[in-house]
């Protein structure tokens, strides 16, 4: 991409930001006034907006993609709260996070061919952190979609979508790029997919394909049997005291292991059980494109319907995670390794009470009261 043409979208998206950026409140009172009426969604956060999203492409690219439901009237819990005006244009989307008590807002500007959602942030200013920007031909449909995150009154990353149309495909340029880092000679890289025209309005519903819970227990099982195979030769000499599942999105699983590292300057406790303070050299907990497909359909045949989107807020993944770690620890595998005095603990990089129990839940209190008395030391 020419420096020319990334100059031109930073320049774009810094004159909607001067021109857009007003006082939240002022911003909510008056475009709250034209809402006509409110539809809900339970949806997770695949797409950034989710059922209304922001583009197609993630959609389109998933396998076994859930779209989630629409709800006419007020539901109880919910990740998505969307305002229409008399024209039926959507004008305000609410974000919802369970750890967060006020949501995040998207603002929605229609101008010609042009839709410009301006993303104001849940701290206490209420600041303007995100500008989507769509644009779109005299079809309607999609020719060029822009986001970015705003740090500082200027563009901190940039996604960018360029689409175009023959009488029987849609192509979907895809890149991304972080502007403050870019050099005249960087060449950025750009995703190329192609789908059928007629999922230029949405990839037609498929049935997600069933998998079974033992299915997923059974390769979660040989998945944890094949990283330890795996690094055995490496924990011959000094046998790991941890071994991290990191619990962070279905996609992104991982797993890591912990060795005591007495040249560590951070506290012992500290480095021993933070695992931002370990030595890292996480592996990707699934094998391949497959797997994760599979488990995320998994997930959404399993999912509560009104359930929060965090891997480990997701009830069923858990008691299945916690029957595996159990029936692991009852075979002869970890003893036959002489790792059956290692602890297996998971995090999604925070610490709070459901992490505690599961970890608690996952050991013997003996072998995991240096760790619960770390986590009482913090509160």
């Amino acid at each position: 991409m020419p420096r020319t043409k990334i100059n031109r979208n930073i320049s774009i998206l810094t004159e909607c930001y001067k021109q857009y950026n007003t006082n939240f409140h002022r911003k909510w009172t008056q475009t709250s006034s034209k809402v006509s009426r409110i539809e809900y969604s339970n949806n997770n956060y695949t797409n950034y907006l989710g059922y209304y999203s922001e583009s197609l492409l993630r959609e389109l690219t998933l396998d076994n993609f859930n779209k989630g439901k629409i709800f006419k009237t007020p539901i109880e819990k919910y990740t998505y709260k969307y305002h229409f005006d008399e024209n039926n244009r959507i004008i305000i989307t609410e974000i919802k996070y369970p750890e967060f008590t006020i949501p995040e807002v998207f603002f929605y500007i229609y101008k010609d061919r042009l839709v410009i959602m301006l993303g104001y942030g849940i701290g206490p200013n209420r600041p303007l952190e995100h500008i989507i920007r769509n644009e779109y031909d005299e079809n309607g449909r999609m020719i060029h979609h822009l986001v970015s995150r705003f740090s500082c009154s200027e563009p901190s990353s940039v996604e960018e979508q360029l689409f175009k149309y023959t009488s029987s495909t849609m192509s979907v340029y895809s890149a991304f790029y972080v502007p403050r880092d870019l050099t005249e000679d960087d060449e950025i890289h750009w995703d190329h997919f192609v789908f059928p025209i007629e999922w230029s309005n949405g990839k037609p519903y498929r049935k997600p394909t069933p998998i079974s819970s033992k299915t997923i227990a059974r390769r979660f099982f040989e998945n944890i049997k094949r990283y330890i195979d795996r690094n055995i030769e490496n924990w011959k000499k000094k046998k790991p005291y941890a071994i991290m599942f990191l619990l962070d999105s279905p996609q992104t699983m991982a797993i890591d292991y912990g060795l005591d590292n007495p040249e560590n300057p951070v506290l012992k406790e500290e480095g021993r059980w933070n695992y931002s303070c370990w030595k890292q050299h996480a592996s990707p907990f699934w094998e391949n494109e497959k797997e994760i497909n599979q488990f995320v359909s998994w997930l959404e045949m399993t999912r509560p319907i009104e359930s929060s989107d965090r891997l480990i807020d997701h009830d069923p993944f858990i008691d299945l995670f916690v029957k595996v770690i159990n029936d692991l620890r009852a075979s002869d595998f970890l003893k036959n390794y002489q790792l059956d005095k290692v602890l297996l603990l998971v995090t999604n990089f925070e610490l709070y009470n459901r992490i505690i129990d599961i970890n608690r839940t996952i050991n013997n209190e003996h072998s995991i009261e240096n760790y619960l008395a770390w986590c009482n030391s913090l509160r």
